[in-house]
């Protein structure tokens, strides 16, 4: 850093210790931040992600409330079938019945 402080920077003013230190320090480091000395993006850019993953979350927890209904739905027809096929049975029995019936009436 002692070095770059001596440096001749050909007739531009010498840089100031806060410019020193952001040029020697990388610039993802946490001091800087923490003294203000580097933008706060990263934090910005949390909060759009934390805002994304959130609208996500909404939006499975939509996605599995209209699956659960789905499901519950699907459950109910295949019920209503079960019940449709026991009556359609009945039905061809009184059917055969009535056929039987008819046939011992009219043979001698």
């Amino acid at each position: 850093m002692e070095a770059i402080v001596a440096e001749p920077i050909g007739g531009q003013q010498q840089k100031s210790s806060t410019e020193l230190v952001t040029e020697v320090l990388p610039k993802s480091n946490t001091f800087l931040r923490n003294m203000g000395l580097q933008s706060t993006t990263k934090t910005s850019e949390r909060s759009a992600v934390n805002a994304q993953v959130q609208d996500l979350q909404a939006q499975l927890e939509t996605e599995k409330q209209e699956s659960a209904g789905l499901r519950e739905e699907v459950g109910d027809l295949k019920e209503q079938i079960v019940n449709w096929k026991k009556a359609q049975h009945n039905t061809e029995q009184l059917i055969r019945q009535m056929i039987n019936f008819n046939q011992s009436q009219v043979a001698p």
